[in-house]
């Protein structure tokens, strides 16, 4: 890659192969990070059950939507590795003529896809594509482009809701100091507006509470602020200032976006200072500083690389297992979680598990692992009942999720409603006495996948069944409704077999 005042044609064209060459690497490379196991997970989900609106077999059930209306099919397609490969060379493709009018466009582009493929190498698929759009609205709205750069501002945020907030972010930015563009910046934030209010109406019951601690608070405040005082134009520096406003506000207002706000101060930060500063060396200086976090962020998400918890083969003497005690029919298995969460990630489909690292969905549901709410023998028994968990796997000699810690701990204690039933020099299975069932008595279970539940009701009636509600669910020869507890509620007019399960319709 070179760099320069214009990069033209062939320096383009050098970035996009330089960008072809990250992309490859990647592929063979592809380092098992934490990230990446919840692309996988959702990549395996398509494949299994297509692109649907609510997960059954995981956390009791919460809705997909969120996430990305968009990934999941692409994830299915390629896989999580060849899509954040591909995601590398349309950045390239996007950021070379997005910075041509730049102080520094072919260093600027250069870094854009570096800091892209740190981002990918930490297994942040979905944001990685959410961002490739969200440049290409940037590059419709410079172009003048306004219907364009609108309808990307949409597909931007339901590829991925936080890349969305990071151009809204952008957009206010410009609409406040650029008045060349401030009709199209307009346009941009009222479309991520929109599209983030059609996706929370579109995920009720999945919003949740993302954590920003403190410290990455202060970390990133502290990389956009290169941004403020090195000397690049008001564009930049404006992007900066607005940043830090929205990391405050996320910090002091508990919401679903929590750490992800500071992505824009992780990404963004170095290629906006070379792209747009005036000398080599001060260009060189600020660079440094502002690569330090997302170099240190990576670091931190390469930790599980080459742990052995990341393998297939460490979890599927458990998986045979729970697929081999007829007593788990019908119940969930909670998978004290590890630090890579790959092992989850291998069991989900063939078991229905009661947690994992969906962090949104389990601070809300669960605030007792977070030290929000006691943690005893007494409160973790509710929590087994009101999750219908039948058995507990607990691993051994890996590296715990925090919010699964202090669950491990309290387990070692002994409990007296746990007994092991199975064990392998890699996990301890314990079965849960007088478990509640995902389908209570006088229903019997017949089946669970990820869309719902099969089951035989005895005659007409009411029933709660152990899913959480959700007006994507569904039944034929009978209608669901909302329990009092959160829980589905199913009215059958008669006796038989029937099917609950997730379908589109209107919320």
């Amino acid at each position: 890659m070179t760099s320069g005042r214009d990069p033209g044609r062939r320096a383009g064209w050098m970035i996009h192969v330089g960008a072809l060459v990250l992309a490859l690497l990647y592929v063979v490379w592809a380092p098992h990070t934490a990230d990446l196991a919840g692309q996988t997970a959702r990549a395996d989900l398509f494949d299994r059950s297509g692109f649907v609106p609510y997960w059954a077999g995981w956390y009791g059930g919460f809705p997909t939507t969120s996430y990305s209306l968009t990934t999941p099919a692409l994830l299915g397609w390629f896989g999580a590795v060849w899509l954040g490969a591909l995601s590398i060379v349309a950045t390239s493709l996007v950021a070379v003529p997005l910075l041509r009018s730049a102080r520094r466009p072919a260093a600027g582009a250069q870094l854009v896809v570096i800091v892209a493929t740190l981002d990918v190498i930490s297994g942040r698929t979905t944001f990685a594509v959410g961002v490739v759009v969200a440049l290409a609205t940037l590059l419709a709205a410079e172009r003048d482009r306004g219907v364009l750069a609108v309808l990307l501002a949409l597909l931007t945020t339901a590829t991925s809701p936080v890349a969305g907030v990071l151009l809204l972010v952008v957009a206010v930015a410009l609409f406040l100091v650029d008045g060349g563009r401030r009709r199209r910046a307009f346009g941009i934030a009222v479309a991520v507006v929109v599209a983030l209010g059609v996706i929370a109406w579109l995920s009720p019951g999945g919003g949740g509470y993302e954590p920003l601690t403190r410290t990455s608070l202060l970390i990133a405040v502290g990389t956009a602020m290169i941004a403020v005082v090195a000397p690049v134009g008001r564009r930049v520096r404006m992007v900066a200032l607005v940043s830090i406003a929205m990391l405050f506000v996320v910090f002091w207002v508990h919401s679903a976006i929590g750490a992800n706000a500071t992505r824009i101060a992780i990404l963004g930060t170095a290629p906006a200072v070379v792209a747009a500063s005036r000398g080599r060396i001060t260009m060189a200086f600020w660079a440094g500083l502002a690569l330090v976090l997302p170099l240190a962020q990576l670091h931190n998400d390469l930790a599980a690389r080459g742990r052995v918890d990341t393998e297939r083969s460490f979890t599927a003497p458990l998986a045979q297992a729970i697929a081999a005690d007829p007593d788990l029919h019908g119940f969930r298995v909670e998978v004290v979680d590890t630090a890579t969460h790959w092992p989850s990630t291998y069991l989900l489909g063939p078991v229905a598990i009661a947690r994992g690292w969906q962090r949104q969905i389990d601070e809300e549901r669960n605030p007792l692992f977070y030290g929000r709410s006691r943690l005893d023998a007494t409160t973790y028994r509710a929590f087994l009942d009101r999750n219908a968990v039948g058995a507990i796997a607990v691993p051994s000699g890996v590296s715990l999720d925090y919010g699964a810690k202090d669950e491990a701990a309290l387990i070692a204690t002994g409990l007296p409603y746990l007994e092991t039933v199975w064990r392998d020099s890699h996990w301890t299975l314990y079965g849960v006495a007088d478990a509640m069932p995902i389908v209570p008595a006088p229903l019997v279970i017949e089946s669970l996948t990820d869309t719902g539940v099969r089951f035989q009701a005895p005659a007409a009636g009411r029933y709660v069944v152990n899913l959480h509600y959700s007006p994507y669910l569904t039944m034929s020869g009978g209608s669901v409704s909302e329990a009092a507890n959160g829980l589905s509620a199913v009215t059958v007019s008669r006796g038989g077999t029937f099917w609950l399960h997730a379908a589109w319709q209107v919320p």
